[in-house]
């Protein structure tokens, strides 16, 4: 039986009128911002990850050592989950993907307001 690391996880109700094109919009123009990369890795219809529709990407440090940040979005219900993996974080992931739930945090106040 393989063994799943451990991972950290933020999670947002979004508004259901955010498309998934939007989202990576948003993942792309912190990513940039932070020296990472972007790469879908489409809809995740596996039962022990996520289900239906939801879309799916990475966000990796340009740098070797920088880790990555995942990012799940489930347009049907809203729900937005940013997550590091214990061996995935390297030296910036683990920062990095609170910053990101912080920026999506922040953004999604500012659609509701």
């Amino acid at each position: 039986m393989q063994r799943v690391a451990p991972m950290r996880t933020i999670t947002f109700a979004i508004s259901m009128n955010i498309s998934s094109t939007d989202v990576e919009s948003i993942l792309q123009q912190w990513s940039a911002v932070q020296g990472a990369r972007v790469t879908a890795h489409g809809r995740l219809a596996r039962r022990y990850k996520t289900e239906d529709v939801s879309m799916h990407w990475h966000i990796t440090g340009l740098k070797a050592g920088m880790g990555t940040v995942e990012v799940t979005y489930d347009p049907e219900t809203g729900k937005l989950e940013v997550s590091v993996h214990d061996n995935r974080r390297g030296y910036w992931a683990l920062s990095a993907y609170r910053d990101l739930g912080k920026t999506l945090s922040r953004r999604r106040q500012r659609n509701q307001s």
